[in-house]
This record gives structure tokens, C-alpha cells and sequence, in this order.
């Protein structure tokens, strides 16, 4: 057994010989006071004594008191406490004596409103580590013994000012220490609340508790047994007091009985377990707050995942899509658009049949687009409003119309294209018709005898179409004869050729002797193997954008929670005062506010990964897209939002770990 574990053990059966604490020419000062705070006191004090410090403020008598209790330090003289120099302790050895040696009632109660009674007066054994169950039975006690009974289970904030002082008397015995240190234990009270104080003090000091008060109320002090008068610094008087005023010699009382029972302790494993369910109070008691910083870690971790999830599946959409295209797919892009869609001139029309008679081809059209913002296209007149919704503008030969295709109604509309003799006609997307405001019915049909104005020109629509995921450019789009894009600049015209399965790189070399036996270099085509290098490049790009996307939020979630929770820190400068004189460790307060902070940021993040679930499966069924979600997806969005909960709690806990006791009482 250590010094410090045979003191601890005195606690509870001191030598009535021995002092308690003893100073020996004790000195404070502070820096930038010319004279010293205290300036060579020498004090014993034995076992059963009821010490009354008194004198005017600014005398020292708190500054004494903080010393005592081994929240400050002297900067000169000696101080024993049960025997122990408190000067050759080291601040975990100090912290402990202090929450085995002292028990501390202060001007104000520091009781946690929203905590319960019991709580409340609980928590010097907690930061003793006394299991729950005694902790809790040895808090009944002392509130039965201060006459809180009936109150246990209240709310704090629901009690008087007197009922309080007494949860924080209840809380200073309930550790069975050696000494109760009162500092102005009734300076907020009326004077009928006072005397009960005064009553409370006196009949532990009957039961054998040494009793320490600091005070200016001389009706206070009068209870003492022994009165000590400070003035700038020093002691000016010290004897011993009667009912009517000081007498002789003090007389010294048997050994301390209350609480006599040792508690017991709780092993690391369940320490930690007691951590836990102390931040799931302290968490359930700030509701609001908890919610909100619980929400910010669902909104970016959600947004994490979906974005995550929507980039795997847009990846694998593309992927998929080029990797069927690569299997049967040619494209030829050719020049001058204009001549070659000119209703009078069959070379775009010889060009498809010289490809359609190659061997492994299974059809071959042309698609002429325009950007929507190079045409006008609207409903009921030539300068009529044109929809909200981007409408396109396309030519297609009936071929390329069957292969881009899933249903086209009337199904012999599609003719119509390649007819020159007909006119100009208009085949429509029943997005296109729908954003138009023209009548789609049974899915994809119009009733006939509408038309549309496409640059000024009416155009009749014979027909509307669905296509297949291969053509999604055409999904808004009007397809019409080729004549209404012979006047447009800016035509991108291609030829589309669908292969037999395997054959897109053979068709490819054969398609420019073809179409050009003399200059075949100048005919570009394209498989859509061609595009590996593209599909490649869209998969890393979309993981950068992802990656450098989740990091800002991430880095928003962790900023806004750690803002949160150093303004909490703010706000509880009491109680982490109050945890700080009772003993608690900077090791203590710091790990209570990062496992606060993990908790909230564990439940956050599996929030946020069901609703970035959610959000991908939502996103993906709204793109006709099949969702992909990577098995790790989940385990990652949790562990990032753990990472972001550490992250953001450390600092708030550094600051709460490294407060001052005695500063942070007195403030």
C-alpha cells in the first residue's frame, strides 16, 4: 500500500492526535500583486474540530480555503495533509487525495439543474469510481440524513435555494471524507435558509465530522468551536469560541464516524462502462443540443454516402453502357452536314445502304442533333413561349430510329423520315410532348392533327417514340425529316452502325474504304472500345470529385460539431469546476467530453448511412439506374463519422481538461 493509499485509508479512522492539515509559514502571491495573498500562515487542525475562518473580503480567507482543499498551491511554506507534503505530490496524486480527503460545500451550489437529486449528490463517488449500486445507496443516505428523502428523483432545477445547498451539503458527506470545506455556505441564502445550513453543519460536526467554514456572517461563526480571523493576509486571531464568545484552549473531538464504510471500486472495464452512461446522461439532459449536433452528423455523412453511392453507380452505369456499346457498336462521324441532309441528295442515303450490305452489320442510320440552345421549338405559334424544360433537336434516318428505339406509336410513323415526298414531319418523345403541353395518352400515344413550330416553321407530329438506355440524348428531343436542319451551323452528324456481337473493330476497318476508296483516312470512326481510356478517366474523375466532395463535408461536419461542443464547454464551466475541485482528472474531463462527442457522432453517422442509402437508391431508381452500393460503403460512412467525432471533440476537451479549479469556482 502507497503513502497516498494509507492516507486515503486515515480518511476514515485519523488519529485524533494528529493533525488533519497543517501549515507551516504559508505564503500565496499572484503575479502583478505587489503584496502577497496570504503571507506566512501556520495552521493545524485536528480531527472533530469546527473551524470557523473569518474576516473582510480581500483578506484571504478564500485564497486559504482553495489551499486547504488543494485547489491552489502556495508559493512558499509547508503543507501537510494526513501526514502527506502536498507540495511533493504530483497533480494525479493531489487530485486524489483531494476526492478521498475533502469534501467541499460552496457559496453557490454548482447542483446540475437538469440532472436528478440523486445524480447530483452522487458525484464525488462517481469520480471515485464507487460502483453504481453503492453509489447510489450511499447517496440515498446522506439525502435521508440532510432530510431530501422524498426528493431523489427530482429535477434538480425544481428545488429551492435551501433544498439546493443542502443536495450540495448531501454531496460533500456522501465520499464519508475527512474534512467538509464550506466556503460562504450561506452567502446566497435568506436567513431562515441559513439556519438550516448552520443546523446541518453543526449536527455533522456532533456526528465526529471536521468541519472547515469560510465566512463573514459572525452569526455563522458563532457555531463554531474554534474561530480564525484573517486580515491582509495573515492571522490575526485564533482560539477557541463558546455560544458567547471566544474562550481557551481548542478542544479536540473524537475520531470521524459518518459514513464509516469503505466503499468499493470499479475495475477499468466497468469504469469505462460508467463513462459511457454518464455522456448518454449528460447527452440526454441537452436534448436540443444533442439533436442538432446529432443532425449535422447525419447530414454529412448522409451526404457522404449518397454522393459516394450515386458516384459507384453512375460509374457502373457508364461502364456497363460502353461495355455493351464496345461489343456492337461503330460510329462514323462525318463532315458537312448540311449537303449530306439535304432532301435532295441521296449520298447520305447511299452511304447507310453501302455500310448496310458489309458482312456483321445488323443496321446502320444516321443522327443528325442540334444543341437546344441553337433552335426554338414551341407549341402554338412561331414566337411563342418555349417550355422551361431544354427540348432537342435531332434528325434520324427510320434505321437508326429502330435501333435507338423502344417503342414508337403509330409504329409505321417512323417511315415517314424517309419519305422527302411528305414533307417535313416531327417525331416526339413523350418528354418533349409532355414539357410542349401536347396530350400524351396510353403511355406514349397522341391523337392525330398536331403540330409544333420549329424555327418558325409548322411542323406536323406523326408520331411519338420511348427510347432504350443506349440513346438517352434523344429522350427530350424531336426527331424530324432531315430538312429543317439543312439551314443549322452547328449539326453534329454521325452515322451509327450496330454490328454483330464482337465484330465492332473489323466492321471499323472496313467502314472508311467504304464510304471513301480514295482518301479512306478521312472518314473517322469510332468503336466504343476506343473509349476505355474515357471510361477510365470518368470513373477516377468522379473518385476525386467524390473524394475531394466528402472531405469538405466532412470537414464542415467536424468544424460546425467542434464549434458546438467547445460552446457546451462554455456552458458547463460549473459542473467541470465542481468535477475538478471533487478530484476529477484533466484525464477524467477530457475523456467525459470525447466520448460525449463519439456517441453523438456514432449515432449521427448510422443515421446519416441510412439516409445515404436511402438517398442512393432514391437517386438511382429516379435515373432508371441500377443501384450500386459497395459492401464497405457502410462501415466507411460510420468509421469517417466516428473520425470526425474525435476530431471535433478534442480540443473542446483539452479546453475542458486544462480548467483551473480554483479559478473556475470562483468564476
Amino acid at each position: 500500500m502507497t503513502l497516498l493509499d494509507r492516507a486515503a485509508e486515515d480518511v476514515r479512522h485519523p488519529d485524533a492526535d494528529s493533525p488533519l492539515l497543517s501549515l507551516k509559514k504559508v505564503s500565496r502571491r499572484y503575479a502583478g500583486n505587489n503584496a502577497p495573498t496570504l503571507d506566512g500562515i501556520s495552521i493545524d487542525i485536528y480531527p472533530g474540530e469546527f473551524v470557523a475562518i473569518v474576516g473582510p473580503s480581500g483578506s484571504g480567507k478564500s485564497t486559504l480555503l482553495n489551499i486547504l482543499g488543494l485547489l491552489d498551491t502556495p508559493t512558499g511554506g509547508e503543507y501537510h495533509v494526513l501526514g502527506l507534503d502536498s507540495g511533493a505530490m504530483n497533480e494525479k496524486e493531489l487530485n486524489h487525495l483531494r476526492s478521498a480527503a475533502f469534501g467541499f460545500i460552496f457559496q453557490s451550489s454548482h447542483v446540475l439543474g437538469d440532472e436528478s437529486v440523486l445524480s447530483n449528490t452522487a458525484m464525488g463517488l462517481r469520480v471515485q469510481r464507487v460502483p453504481i449500486r453503492e453509489r447510489a445507496q450511499l447517496a440515498a443516505d446522506a439525502l435521508a440524513q440532510l432530510g431530501l428523502e422524498a426528493k431523489t428523483m427530482a429535477r434538480a432545477k425544481l428545488l429551492s435555494g435551501g433544498e439546493r445547498q443542502r443536495v450540495a451539503i448531501a454531496r460533500a458527506i456522501a465520499t464519508s471524507p475527512a474534512l467538509i470545506l464550506a466556503d460562504e455556505p450561506t452567502g446566497n441564502l435568506d436567513s431562515e435558509n441559513s439556519q438550516k445550513v448552520v443546523e446541518h453543519l453543526l449536527a455533522l460536526h456532533r456526528s465526529g465530522a471536521t468541519v472547515v467554514i469560510i465566512t463573514h456572517d459572525m452569526d455563522v461563526a458563532a457555531a463554531a468551536t474554534r474561530r480564525i480571523s484573517v486580515l491582509d493576509g495573515r492571522i490575526v486571531q485564533d482560539a477557541a469560541t463558546t455560544v458567547d464568545g471566544p474562550t481557551a484552549p481548542i478542544a479536540r473531538q473524537g475520531n470521524h464516524t459518518a459514513f464509516d464504510q469503505k466503499p468499493g471500486r470499479l475495475g477499468p472495464w466497468r469504469c469505462l462502462i460508467d463513462d459511457v452512461l454518464a455522456a448518454v446522461s449528460a447527452l440526454s439532459t441537452r436534448g436540443v443540443r444533442t439533436l442538432l449536433l446529432m443532425v449535422a452528423f447525419a447530414l454529412g455523412i448522409g451526404g457522404l454516402v449518397t454522393s459516394a453511392g450515386l458516384s459507384e453507380t453512375a460509374s457502373a452505369q457508364i461502364s456497363s453502357r460502353l461495355t455493351a456499346a464496345a461489343l456492337d457498336e461503330v460510329r462514323v462521324d462525318l463532315d458537312n452536314p448540311a449537303s449530306l441532309l439535304n432532301p435532295a441528295s441521296e449520298l447520305l442515303s447511299q452511304d447507310l445502304q453501302k455500310l448496310n450490305d458489309l458482312p456483321h452489320v445488323a443496321g446502320a442510320g444516321f443522327l443528325a442533333t442540334v444543341d437546344p440552345s441553337d433552335t426554338w421549338i414551341s407549341r402554338l405559334h412561331p414566337t411563342g413561349q418555349e417550355p422551361r424544360q431544354a427540348i432537342g433537336l435531332a434528325s434520324a434516318s427510320r434505321s437508326l430510329m429502330d435501333l435507338a428505339t423502344t417503342k414508337i406509336t403509330p409504329a409505321t410513323s417512323a417511315q415517314l423520315l424517309d419519305d422527302p415526298s411528305v414533307g417535313p414531319v416531327a417525331l416526339i418523345s413523350k418528354n418533349a410532348a409532355t414539357a410542349l403541353g401536347l396530350p400524351v395518352q396510353d403511355e406514349t400515344a397522341l391523337s392525330p392533327g398536331y403540330a409544333i413550330w420549329i424555327d418558325g416553321a409548322r411542323v406536323p407530329v406523326v408520331g411519338t417514340f420511348q427510347v432504350n438506355d443506349r440513346f438517352e440524348q434523344l429522350e427530350n428531343s424531336v426527331v424530324v425529316s432531315p430538312g429543317p436542319l439543312v439551314n443549322h451551323a452547328d449539326v453534329q452528324l454521325s452515322i451509327i452502325i450496330r454490328t454483330d456481337m464482337g465484330f465492332p473493330a473489323a466492321v471499323a476497318r472496313a467502314v472508311p474504304i467504304t464510304l471513301n476508296p480514295a482518301s479512306p483516312g478521312s472518314i473517322k470512326t469510332q468503336t466504343v472500345a476506343d473509349l476505355d481510356t474515357l471510361r477510365y478517366g470518368v470513373s477516377n474523375d468522379l473518385g476525386i470529385f467524390v473524394g475531394i466532395l466528402s472531405s469538405v463535408l466532412l470537414a464542415l461536419t467536424a468544424a460546425s460539431a467542434a464549434t458546438v461542443m467547445y460552446l457546451t464547454v462554455q456552458s458547463r464551466t460549473s459542473e467541470i469546476a465542481l468535477l475538478r475541485a471533487i478530484g476529477a482528472s484533466r484525464g477524467f474531463i477530457g475523456r467525459l467530453f470525447i466520448i460525449e462527442g463519439l456517441l453523438i457522432s456514432s449515432m449521427g453517422g448510422a443515421i446519416g448511412v441510412a439516409l445515404g442509402i436511402a438517398g442512393t437508391l432514391l437517386g438511382a431508381t429516379a435515373q432508371g439506374w441500377t443501384p450500386v452500393l459497395a459492401s464497405s460503403l457502410p462501415l466507411i460512412g460510420l468509421s469517417a463519422a466516428i473520425c470526425a467525432g474525435l476530431i471535433s471533440s478534442l480540443y473542446p476537451a483539452w479546453v475542458a481538461s486544462r480548467q483551473n479549479p480554483a479559478t473556475a469556482i470562483r468564476n
